[in-house]
């Protein structure tokens, strides 16, 4: 989370280290953000991700009052392991938050951090054949 050009609160997807389904970055961030942070503090930032947000994340910033979210690859990519999943785009379009949303910037560095992401490199096709 960014304000000001600094990076305020940061967050990590702790998924399988603490095998809790829960633990996106991006939710573990608004958490942490709303403990830390006033609303004014809250307005005038904004969360950045390499992919956009899934229904659980999005359902957690949403409601927050962020300046806006900014992602890289689209959920789309990687959300269609036989679970369903909503675009972030779709949701905004529907609720229209009072937040800027702006994705999928930055394509090959977002998919580099799903390359990246147990710690080993894996390219990305290898990563979706196994989720196929």
């Amino acid at each position: 989370m960014v304000r000001d050009g600094e990076i305020v609160i940061r967050a990590l997807n702790t998924v399988n280290t603490d095998d809790d389904s829960f633990q996106h970055a991006e939710y573990r961030l608004v958490v942490e953000a709303r403990k830390e942070l006033s609303e004014d503090e809250l307005a005038a930032s904004t969360l950045y991700s390499s992919t956009a947000p899934c229904v659980l994340c999005s359902g957690s910033i949403l409601p927050t009052p962020l300046a806006g979210v900014v992602y890289s690859v689209g959920y789309e990519a990687f959300g269609k392991r036989n679970r369903p999943y909503v675009k972030l785009d779709e949701l905004t379009e529907r609720l229209k938050p009072a937040m800027f949303v702006l994705g999928r910037v930055l394509k090959d560095e977002g998919i580099k951090a799903y390359e990246w992401w147990a710690g080993e490199f894996t390219p990305v096709e290898e990563i979706l054949r196994r989720w196929a």
